[in-house]
């Protein structure tokens, strides 16, 4: 049980870390125009795995919000699909 806690504690730190950098990243290209790149997929995916994997009853549920919170994944993934979206229909 203590495994399963330290497993998912670190998960979920690193998912904290990777969306957090995303968020700065996000804000520097806007405020300041310093390109950088996010890194896509990697905090929304271990942060679920780690909700998972996480001994709490009820928090099973909300195994989706890492995916949300983080830039990298669906919002970065719904503005690429929009903008090509976008793009075949000017065509």
């Amino acid at each position: 049980m203590i495994l399963l806690w330290t497993i998912s504690a670190l998960l979920i730190a690193l998912s904290l870390c990777a969306i957090c950098g995303n968020l700065w990243i996000a804000f520097a290209w806007y405020l300041v125009k310093k390109r950088a790149t996010m890194i896509p997929l990697v905090g929304g995916i271990v942060g679920t795995i780690g909700l998972l994997l996480l001994p709490v009853t009820g928090i099973r549920c909300f195994w989706w919000v890492p995916l949300m919170v983080d830039l990298g994944c669906v919002p970065m993934l719904a503005a690429v699909a929009f903008d090509q979206i976008k793009k075949r229909v000017r065509r």
